[in-house]
């Protein structure tokens, strides 16, 4: 799952959007598929990904997420779909600068520094917080 070029420019988060942002609507991605073994089990940094292309492509700087659904257990099925609602806006002015992540790559440290704050602001599990950690202490970027 790669990102769209332009895409890594939307900022993605749980805070208010900007106070001169124009709403674009809603939208729900979800990443993964099937039932247990059947499909594939869903990540958050996949569902963020998808979240951030179409985001990108309805001309969205911003998606405020609004519930996220973690694969989970259901009757005689473990639901592989990791589920994201989000809200989508365009920032105009001043403050959209505020609201839309560099385009130039991260160093480790920051990516770290972001990973943790989403696991902070309970936006992932301390399982995909651990399996995003080791995979940026591995890629030694």
């Amino acid at each position: 799952m790669e990102l769209s070029t332009g895409a890594e420019k939307v900022k993605v988060g749980k805070s208010d959007a900007a106070e001169n942002s124009e709403m674009l609507g809603a939208v729900t991605i979800a990443d993964g598929e099937g039932c247990g073994g059947f499909g594939y089990q869903g990540s958050y940094g996949r569902a963020i990904v998808l979240l951030q292309n179409v985001a990108h492509s309805r001309g969205a700087n911003f998606a405020q997420i609004m519930t996220i659904t973690e694969p989970h257990s259901e009757r005689e099925c473990f639901n592989n779909q990791y589920v994201i609602s989000a809200t989508l806006y365009k920032s105009n002015g001043a403050d959209a600068n505020s609201r839309v992540a560099p385009s130039a790559p991260l160093s480790n440290g920051a990516r770290l520094r972001e990973l943790k704050n989403l696991f902070d602001e309970k936006l992932i599990t301390e399982t995909e917080f651990k399996k995003q950690r080791k995979k940026i202490l591995e890629s030694g970027i």
